[in-house]
């Protein structure tokens, strides 16, 4: 809702975007960029069914990926994650990093993508450990970037 109002991933005045903004700040991730897989709020902010908007948003994300040549992505939540990993609950994507090797026919560079918990979740607060472990994802990830630049 507050992303399409404002045109911005994880507005930072948003619940979701407070919790990301505040995790990033408190890990010492420098600015980076932040972006979406599925590009517009869904009816009812349902994702149902969600590989089609995954589908439908791929080739934005691959434009933005290609442009910034990232070493390391960080897939928030389960629907982002599946593109990556393949259909997984979402307490499993959060342990996962795995890496891909480029894609030529999207022109996508090689990379690391690191599973996250999603900030949205966390605002919820229904789970104590989910911020823990979207901390830990930011660390693996923050120390994944280190390790390819050596």
């Amino acid at each position: 809702y507050h992303e399409d109002i404002h045109g911005r991933p994880f507005y930072p005045e948003a619940p979701a975007g407070r919790v990301l903004r505040r995790v990033l700040e408190d890990e010492g991730v420098a600015p980076c960029r932040i972006t979406n897989l599925v590009r517009c709020r869904p009816p009812d902010n349902k994702l149902a069914p969600w590989p089609d908007a995954v589908a439908a948003c791929s080739a934005w994300l691959d434009m933005e990926i290609r442009d910034a040549h990232p070493k390391v992505v960080v897939a928030l939540g389960a629907m982002p994650a599946s593109r990556w990993f393949g259909s997984l609950p979402a307490h499993e994507v959060a342990t996962l990093a795995r890496a891909v090797p480029a894609d030529d026919d999207r022109a996508l560079p090689p990379l690391i993508v690191v599973g996250a918990f999603h900030p949205a979740y966390i605002a919820r607060g229904s789970d104590p450990g989910a911020e823990e472990s979207l901390r830990a994802s930011v660390r693996r990830a923050k120390d994944l970037v280190s390790e390819v630049r050596r």
